[in-house]
């Protein structure tokens, strides 16, 4: 396995291997080849480091057998809310919200942080009391989540999707020390949105896959209530999901014994809450991703689990054929057998928060399958790239 930034390889051969990771953008490659069988993957977006969150390949030859995935790879999700009676939500990193920490007065549960990036989900409400937490909602493409894609770009830009919404955590009502109900489940962390691919080169050939979806999140902590001897029993909150590499929130009590602990990775579901600390037989599910917390009374026990994180967007992905000179040859092509994927966390339809796709070349075999928010097939060809 070997990571690799963006450089210049004047012309030499690049093949990669399963297990390695590659950013930035890579100019002068002879033949690019990813061979059947293996994944590289695309560096995941940090601020911190120049070209993560994307790749571009300008290559003479690109021959794709394995997979090349940038799903994960765009702007992270937002950290979820924390129970009530729980600890603030797991902090997002590059620029995504931190879900809020529990009302000790109101005993409300946390609202879910933003997702980063320009179409960022919206964090997941605070929950009144004796309610289950809120989801978070779906990062967008090219707009606030809105069902639809938006993009209506005709230039060869493609974008990072954004990140999903932290989802809100559950309340509890009435006492936090009090035999009838647990404390609220912590919300889960928004999903990362997908990263950008850009290829460009005379030759395209992808017999396997391109990928560039959403990345599921930290899970909520657990919502509990301990039994502390005779007919007490305290409620513990449990802490947001947390946004890798951050950890997710601890959850709190009133007598300071640490509820359930978010996680930093998962599938940004919310926190459950149950009666007891081991788990017991009454519980109230914590929210998948994309779905509010539940409630679980028997009108003897109260018990209100964590909102699921939002969805990410899908990605962008750029195949573009670049002209050897001013007349294009016919060994110039491009033929995607495989699969190009920039679907979105939701993916139900096509235009479900995806990415967009867009094709520039005048000669085009489309056989395989092309599922996004938006293809744009334009049957045009770049001028020669520098390098």
């Amino acid at each position: 396995m070997a990571t690799h930034p963006g450089q210049d390889w004047a012309g030499a051969d690049l093949t990669l291997a399963g297990g390695d990771v590659i950013y930035g953008t890579h100019t002068s490659i002879g033949l690019l080849s990813i061979p059947l069988g293996a994944t590289v993957t695309v560096l995941p977006y940090d601020s911190l480091v120049f070209g993560s969150g994307g790749v571009e390949l300008q290559c003479h030859t690109a021959n794709i057998l394995g997979t090349l995935d940038a799903s994960g790879a765009g702007y992270p999700g937002g950290g979820g809310g924390g129970g009530s009676l729980g600890a603030v939500g797991g902090t997002g990193f590059s620029g995504s919200g931190t879900g809020d920490s529990r009302d000790t007065s109101t005993l409300t549960g946390g609202g879910g942080g933003a997702g980063a990036g320009v179409y960022g989900g919206v964090g997941g409400a605070v929950s009144a009391a004796a309610n289950p937490g809120n989801k978070g909602l779906p990062g967008g493409y090219a707009h606030v989540y809105s069902v639809t894609n938006h993009d209506t770009s005709t230039d060869l830009a493609v974008a990072m999707g954004s990140g999903g919404g932290g989802g809100g955590a559950g309340a509890i009502y009435g006492s936090p020390v009090d035999s009838t109900m647990a404390g609220g489940g912590g919300g889960g962390a928004g999903a990362y949105g997908g990263g950008v691919v850009k290829i460009l080169a005379t030759v395209i050939e992808i017999p396997g896959s391109v990928l560039s979806r959403d990345r599921d999140s930290g899970d909520g902590g657990r919502g509990y209530a301990l039994h502390s001897g005779g007919s007490w029993w305290f409620a513990r909150g449990g802490g947001g999901g947390g946004v890798y590499p951050s950890a997710g929130g601890a959850g709190w009590s009133i007598d300071g014994v640490s509820g359930g602990t978010g996680t930093n990775t998962g599938t940004s579901k919310g926190g459950d809450a149950v009666y007891d600390e081991t788990g017991g037989t009454l519980s109230a599910p914590g929210g998948v991703k994309d779905n509010p917390g539940s409630t679980y009374s028997d009108l003897a026990h109260y018990l209100y689990s964590g909102g699921g994180g939002g969805s990410g967007a899908g990605g962008g992905c750029l195949l573009s054929i670049v002209s050897q000179g001013a007349q294009i040859v016919c060994g110039e092509r491009l033929r995607v057998m495989g699969v190009i994927d920039t679907r979105g966390g939701l993916g139900t339809t096509a235009d479900d928060n995806g990415g967009t796709v867009k094709i520039s070349t005048p000669v085009s075999v489309i056989g395989g399958t092309i599922s996004s928010g938006r293809t744009l097939v334009v049957n045009s060809v770049l001028g020669a790239i520098a390098g």
